[in-house]
């Protein structure tokens, strides 16, 4: 943990593009002024209240982790706060996740790794006429994030309960294009190139993956740095703990660490 904040003080010190001066793409100068600097909305204040209010609910939910696991809680069990406040997504992101699929409005929206539906509720939310689909292993978190889902008035998320290895190859291939998939579950370096490389071979130009978690540990920086080499990946997006890559053609392979 001292190695990560020692890591992100020197990144907000010396990142550059903030704000996008300095970005010359005009595709990342778009994404930097609609995406990365949007305000909360009516949508996302709504949002954030929601969260405020699951991050003081004391109700325990038991969970069962199948990937890299919590750094944090090693217990059966956990309440919602807690969950909420050391485990899901933070409003900052979420915000980034909402503005993605407001911009780009993917026809399909994969998430692996539902947890109690705090970041599926960002997806969902921000394009009704996008279809998300969302798959956790925990049957008590995604129990619980199917009732959230429903308070909310989510309607277009379906929910799957397995594998990832194994429900993905499936859902990829019955997807309508493009294709926004957002990783967010087993942070291991090679559970995370196996999904990259099955994701791959089923999106187009216009489709898009993010990753959350790339500083979570060596591993995961491993694999982000070996994604954003990928030949082809045209566009990557570093925000220190979150990373976006893009597949689209008649652009100059690019990468951008962007202060956020």
């Amino acid at each position: 943990m001292i190695k990560i904040a020692l890591r992100f003080i020197y990144y907000k010190l010396f990142a550059p593009h903030r704000k996008g001066f300095g970005v010359h793409s005009p595709f990342v100068f778009n994404l930097v002024c609609k995406v990365l600097a949007g305000r909360d909305d009516a949508e996302l204040k709504k949002l954030s209240v929601w969260r405020k209010k699951l991050s003081r609910e004391q109700r325990i939910v038991s969970t069962r982790d199948t990937g890299a696991g919590s750094k944090s809680h090693k217990s059966k069990g956990r309440s919602v706060g807690q969950i909420v406040r050391k485990s899901s997504l933070r409003h900052k992101y979420g915000r980034v996740i909402y503005y993605l699929v407001n911009e780009f409005k993917p026809a399909t929206i994969i998430e692996l790794g539902t947890g109690i539906g705090i970041s599926t509720a960002y997806l969902a939310i921000a394009s009704r006429q996008s279809r998300v689909i969302s798959i956790e292993a925990d049957p008590e978190k995604l129990a619980f994030a199917g009732r959230f889902l429903e308070q909310i008035g989510a309607d277009n998320v379906t929910l799957h309960k397995g594998l990832f290895n194994e429900l993905l190859p499936g859902i990829l291939a019955d997807a309508r294009h493009p294709v926004l998939v957002f990783v967010d579950g087993d942070h291991s370096y090679g559970k995370t190139m196996d999904y990259y490389a099955q994701i791959k071979k089923y999106i187009n130009e216009e489709s898009f993956i993010v990753f959350d978690d790339i500083r979570w540990s060596d591993d995961m920086e491993k694999a982000w740095d070996e994604i954003r080499r990928d030949p082809t990946v045209v566009i990557s997006v570093d925000l220190f703990f979150m990373g976006i890559v893009f597949f689209r053609g008649g652009i100059p392979k690019q990468d951008f660490v962007i202060n956020f």
